[in-house]
């Protein structure tokens, strides 16, 4: 939270220009899931054994070639389980958005209980949108990765 507070006040208190609260939200949200996406594809590339890289090159594929027909296919049937995880994340990070006055779902959510004292409806409901976002997402990348194992 410190980090979306010092990007949202902080930078443009140093350069002297603010910024919409949307903007600055995709932008920490975007940072923060960008590292962590990085890691997930170095960790694919680098899971993939060394001897992959050599026998492309004996086959006579340049290096691009090997990447591209060998090392990538094999990295991304590593790689989508942790990326399904990573968005999954990242939806549930956006809830702290709400700390720059970004009004994302647990935001209007409880600007909706104070209106209506009606705590457990108003959770109960934004619980049933995070289910209808992240289902849909689940079972995307199940599909995905059956479809990756079979090939």
């Amino acid at each position: 939270m410190r980090k979306s507070f010092f990007i949202h006040l902080g930078i443009p208190a140093l350069i002297g220009h603010t910024f919409d609260p949307y903007i600055t939200g995709v932008a920490i949200i975007g940072i923060n899931s960008g590292a962590y996406i990085a890691e997930i594809v170095r960790g694919g590339v680098n899971s993939i054994d060394k001897g992959q890289m050599e026998a492309g090159r004996s086959l006579g594929l340049n290096s691009r070639q090997t990447m591209r027909y060998i090392i990538w296919p094999q990295a991304l049937k590593v790689m989508i389980p942790p990326f399904g995880n990573q968005f999954v994340i990242s939806l549930k990070d956006t809830s702290l958005l709400s700390s720059i006055a970004v009004a994302e779902l647990m935001y209007s959510g409880r600007q909706y209980m104070t209106i209506t004292f009606s705590a457990f409806e108003t959770m109960f409901m934004v619980c049933i949108f995070y289910l209808i976002i992240t289902i849909p997402a689940s079972l995307l990348l199940r599909y995905l990765e059956r479809r990756i194992d079979k090939s």
